[in-house]
């Protein structure tokens, strides 16, 4: 069982390196075990060490019925007791979202859609996205190409910048493709 970094006001934890830029973190199969016992502790222990920045959320999804209090005490059930009511989880509590959906429904990415809008204006994430699977190998190929059909993705650099930024090369999924050439991706 994973458990979350335990500091006193006298201690602090050390601190590795920055924290990351803004982002909205969406994480398919929000509601499993692997979300309650390894990332939420995981993302948790970043807050703690100051390694996450104040404009980063996450949305979680998953087939579960869940109002978003619900979810927000069940994934993070498994964090220390003596962590509740601190600042740091009120600051995680607060950026936890749930959404329900199917994952072979294309309205469930057209809701993630409308929710990522929504959390992008709250919290300025920039709109930056990072996309975890956190399901069955069963659902990889279904999930990301209904995501590369229906939810936002990078928009390609303006090559004719007028801030005189040079055109650093970059790798990015399509936007709004028919997903087909994905279907056979191996994990």
């Amino acid at each position: 069982m994973a458990t979350a970094v335990t500091t006193t006001q006298d201690q602090q934890p050390a601190h590795f390196g920055q924290a990351a830029g803004p982002c909205a973190m969406v994480l398919f199969g929000a509601s499993g075990d692997l979300t309650k016992r390894k990332l939420v502790p995981a993302l948790f222990n970043l807050v703690k060490a100051s390694l996450l920045p104040k404009n980063f959320a996450i949305l979680g999804v998953a087939v579960d019925q869940l109002a978003e209090d619900q979810f927000r005490s069940q994934v993070t059930s498994f964090l220390p007791a003596e962590d509740r009511g601190t600042d740091a989880w009120n600051s995680f509590q607060q950026r936890l979202y749930y959404q329900s959906g199917d994952f072979a429904d294309p309205a469930t990415y057209s809701t993630v859609t409308a929710r990522l809008g929504q959390i992008d204006q709250q919290h300025n994430t920039e709109g930056n996205y990072l996309f975890y699977l956190a399901t069955s190998p069963k659902f990889f190929a279904a999930i990301v190409e209904k995501l590369v059909r229906f939810c936002p993705g990078p928009e390609p650099p303006n090559p004719s910048s007028s801030r005189g930024e040079p055109d650093l090369p970059h790798r990015s999924l399509p936007r709004k493709r028919d997903g087909a050439e994905y279907s056979g991706l191996s994990f």
